[in-house]
């Protein structure tokens, strides 16, 4: 059995089950809202949960009990290539247990469209920006879900529009209820004005619906996501499911998180697509 181990277990979040439990509940505690029966996809943070835990939370408790398949993409910190890579093993394992992979799903977008989906453990070895949003999952969800875990690399738009297209097709004709789930944070700097104007800017454009807009505004440097290839991904395919509006659940940024004005900043937001 082929089962992908944890690689920040004990770095984003805690090793220990109780203790990682524990501080599940009081995020949740605070950050949930109240789920969305027509969600088609969200973006979470994936960040440590002591800085983005509410928006976290926000966007995983947005997703409805009873969803089989999480489609969960986010962007490649460790490797450069080109299209989607997805996971082709058996689980993925975390201190709360192990969360079974939808192999069905995966298989069927690489058939698919493999100009764009390819398979690779290694490319998810190292990789946090998926990792840190499945304990998430597994506190919201139970045992009753799958993940298909894919790590998005370089991309143009049209090729982000073609796969979204191919996923949403996948999942309907396999008939699956699932959530996509994009993994990302937002403005990375030193200018807490910089930062929270950069921010405001990224999410008005995503609240367009406009996957085009969004993609060029992040490559032209006026908005800032460092997952705006997974964020077009799922709103391509999210658009093709149903969704019709866009909203901002939850923001906040590591440097409000601290009480401070001066630092480091990294901007969090949890964002649903759903048909209204």
């Amino acid at each position: 059995m082929q089962v992908r181990k944890p690689a920040v277990a004990g770095a984003f979040y805690p090793k220990d089950p109780a203790e990682l439990l524990s501080l599940l509940r009081q995020i949740f505690a605070q950050g949930a809202v109240e789920p969305i029966s027509t969600l088609k996809g969200v973006v979470s943070p994936h960040a440590g949960y002591v800085y983005a835990g509410l928006p976290q939370a926000a966007a995983i408790s947005a997703i409805p009990q009873g969803i089989e398949t999480v489609v969960l993409v986010g962007p490649t910190h460790y490797f450069p290539f080109s299209g989607g890579a997805v996971y082709p093993g058996d689980a993925w394992l975390t201190p709360l247990g192990e969360v079974p992979v939808d192999q069905e799903v995966g298989e069927a977008l690489v058939a698919e469209l493999p100009s764009f989906f390819l398979t690779s453990e290694e490319y998810h070895a190292p990789e946090h920006s998926l990792e840190v949003i499945v304990p998430l999952l597994q506190y919201r969800l139970g045992d009753g879900f799958s993940l298909v875990p894919i790590v998005v690399g370089e991309a143009r738009y049209e090729e982000l529009a073609v796969a979204g297209e191919a996923l949403a097709r996948v999942l309907q004709s396999l008939e699956k209820s699932a959530v996509i789930v994009a993994s990302s944070d937002l403005y990375h700097g030193y200018s807490y004005e910089e930062g929270r104007a950069t921010d405001r800017h990224t999410l008005e454009t995503l609240l367009t619906l406009d996957g085009r807009l969004f993609y060029l505004e992040n490559r032209e440097g006026r908005a800032m996501a460092c997952g705006a290839l997974p964020i077009v991904l799922n709103l391509e395919a999210s658009l093709r499911l149903g969704a019709n509006r866009a909203e901002v659940l939850a923001y906040t940024n590591s440097l409000d998180v601290l009480g401070q004005r001066h630092g480091y900043f990294v901007g969090y937001a949890a964002v649903a697509f759903y048909e209204e």
